[in-house]
């Protein structure tokens, strides 16, 4: 299964099929997806380190969709 999360492949799939000028789309699909999958992991599982690796991956893409504003 691939999360749609941005640098990971599912992300990279998303930006392909969605195409450049709709990045912004692609970064809020990476914010929203790597939030709940951050927090059903965390739930599920208990652990901390893959969600602090998607809490990145939103940092991420909360920066880079401010510098499109």
């Amino acid at each position: 299964m691939l999360l749609p999360v941005l640098p990971l492949d599912g992300g990279q799939w998303v930006n392909a099929l969605l195409g450049p000028q709709r990045i912004k789309l692609t970064l809020w699909i990476t914010i929203l997806s790597a939030s709940i999958a951050a927090l059903l992991i965390y739930q599920i599982l208990g652990s901390i380190l893959f969600p602090l690796f998607l809490g990145l991956f939103v940092w991420q893409a909360w920066q880079a969709l401010k510098q499109y504003g």
